[in-house]
């Protein structure tokens, strides 16, 4: 049993079966409310603010005043969009040198949490930094409950099941697409990139082809999160013949 705040477990024995999903980025967040399953979708809300700019006791108000947090469930995951992160092979990976690994590839940020998850079905770490407001805002109202990032999620709760294929799974933001590639059973590529047009998205795509040497007549593209991109799927779908829509 999860709930949103500590001091409501006790008093509230009454289970929802239900699941929370609090999807966070730096332009705010989303209060998702899904059937125990998670396949069937309840409720959705979008709160915008500068929510990685905002102080903790900012927040937590802001938070604690939306009807979504007030409930027990059976389940919450707290899912962090950020474009600070890199995937790392477990059998390297080493908590006390998370920092090193991390800004290898990235600039080093202040006040900055280092969290991480594993990826169990590749042998691989996540390794990923929010602003320390952010991350103690999460823990103190879901202490029970582990920060997933977006890729992590996506991958370990999405896409396991195309990993057999010559595949690339795209996770469709606001101006950014998720990428991540395999080729049997083995990722290739996982990366975001930064796409202001159509045209810049599907120039991404058929460039990740071109460099990954995929076979572009039986590379399959899924596309998720796309109930906001109902143009940019019929644009794809014009350059690459196995297009897929995931829901």
């Amino acid at each position: 049993m999860y709930s949103s705040r500590g001091d409501l477990e006790s008093t509230n024995t009454y289970i929802q079966p239900y699941s929370l999903s609090i999807r966070f980025s730096p332009g705010g967040l989303s209060l998702s409310i899904l059937e125990r399953d998670n396949t069937k979708l309840v409720s959705a809300k979008r709160l915008n603010m500068p929510l990685f700019s905002m102080t903790k006791e900012q927040i937590i108000p802001l938070l604690l005043q939306e009807p979504e947090t007030q409930l027990l469930y059976d389940k919450i995951h707290l899912i962090a969009e950020t474009k600070t992160y890199t995937i790392v092979p477990k059998e390297i990976f080493k908590e006390e040198e998370m920092d090193k690994l991390l800004y290898f590839s990235h600039q080093k940020e202040k006040n900055a949490s280092i969290l991480y998850n594993e990826i169990s079905a590749f042998d691989a770490i996540n390794i990923f930094s929010l602003p320390e407001d952010i991350s103690e805002v999460f823990k103190q109202l879901f202490p029970a409950c582990k920060i997933e990032h977006s890729i992590s999620h996506f991958i370990e709760n999405h896409i396991r099941k195309h990993s057999l294929q010559e595949c690339i799974c795209i996770w469709v933001r606001q101006k950014i697409m998720d990428v991540v590639a395999f080729q049997h059973n083995r990722l290739l590529l996982v990366n975001s990139f930064d796409y202001q047009t159509q045209e810049d998205f599907v120039y991404y795509l058929l460039r990740i082809i071109e460099e990954l040497n995929l076979d572009f007549q039986n590379c399959k593209v899924y596309l998720y999160n796309m109930e906001q991109h109902s143009k940019l799927q019929g644009f794809v779908r014009k350059f690459v013949k196995q297009c897929e829509t995931i829901d």
